[in-house]
């Protein structure tokens, strides 16, 4: 069919092939379809692709966030502690070498860390900075887990691929825009999603992390 959008979700179709090969030319939906299946089809659809736990929905409804729901969550507790044990093992490095440390009381210490080299000073603040940042992400990601909320976002939504080019090649970033927020999905994901369609999006209220969607309309 030479395309990546697929087919409509959940719909009966009428296909055209060739009758030897079985290779299919096109494809159209039936017109006589049973009220609201194209968009129950479209919804697990979605789940599938993005490895969303349809039977949550309900409890999702209600704002709640279900045990099938967390490994979603835990995900977003990876980054945070990388953050955290990477610059609190160069910050710990570097005040620690011989020499960094000097004076037998805290005053004598805090004088000689603040006489030492700028570059240094501004290599621990960018550490001190990522490892406090770390933290601040680790709690959200914790409060989200231990909150066991939800929230909810329904409006038209619509996908947006960014693509970013650096020394180590090429990166795409896939994202669905749904009334004022952006959740990054994966590609399976991101060609499930029909645009301008009614969608009620499920989220972590903290770290905004995208747990469940329905389509509305």
């Amino acid at each position: 069919l030479g395309s990546k959008e697929g087919l409509a979700a959940g719909l009966s179709h009428r296909f055209y092939y060739l009758p030897r090969s079985g290779t299919i030319l096109s494809a159209e939906a039936l017109e006589d379809q049973p009220q609201g299946r194209g968009e129950d089809g479209l919804t697990a659809n979605l789940a599938e692709a993005n490895g969303f736990h349809l039977g949550s929905l309900e409890a999702n409804r209600r704002g709640e966030l279900t045990r099938e729901q967390l490994p979603k969550l835990y995900s977003g507790l990876i980054s945070p502690v990388i953050f955290i044990v990477v610059s609190c093992g160069v910050l710990i490095y570097q005040i620690s070498r011989p020499g960094v440390i000097r004076g037998d009381s805290l005053s004598e210490i805090l004088n000689n860390l603040l006489d030492l080299n700028t570059s240094l000073l501004v290599i621990g603040g960018i550490m001190a900075a990522l490892a406090v940042g770390g933290l601040v992400l680790l709690l959200r990601t914790v409060m989200d887990i231990a909150g066991g909320q939800v929230a909810a976002v329904e409006d038209v939504g619509f996908r947006q691929m960014k693509t970013s080019s650096d020394e180590d090649g090429t990166s795409t970033t896939r994202m669905y825009l749904i009334g004022g927020f952006t959740f990054r999905v994966s590609e399976s994901g991101f060609y499930a999603f029909e645009d301008g369609r009614n969608y009620r999006a499920y989220f972590s209220p903290r770290r905004k992390t995208l747990v469940n969607i329905e389509t509305t309309d």
